[in-house]
């Protein structure tokens, strides 16, 4: 949530379950690719608690700048990887980073 992943990403749609289910399957590998690959998977800070956030062009334009053009979700996660300082130098994916 800090770094802009909507609670969605990890626990699904809870606005629409009559009873808490777990939706993804939290295994090592899934959160890995999470860690690996996170342009898919982030929004704006101010988004993190919207079940229904889509890119819109007010995000468009308060995320596009000199370096980026935010045009669809991986051009708003490379923006956001930027603005938010998130690390893509392996370090999210050393074992630590879960089990201290």
């Amino acid at each position: 949530m800090n770094k802009g992943v909507g609670c969605v990403t990890c626990h699904g749609r809870v606005d629409q379950m009559p009873l808490m289910v777990q939706t993804p399957t939290l295994q090592m590998s899934w959160c890995i690719d999470c860690h690996r690959r996170p342009t898919q998977n982030l929004r704006p800070r101010d988004e993190v608690f919207n079940m229904d956030f889509v890119i819109d062009d007010n995000v468009k334009r308060e995320f596009s700048d000199a370096s980026h053009r935010v045009t669809d979700q991986e051009t708003l996660g490379r923006a956001l990887i930027d603005r938010y300082h998130i690390p893509t130098d392996g370090r999210l994916t050393d074992c630590y980073t879960c089990h201290r």
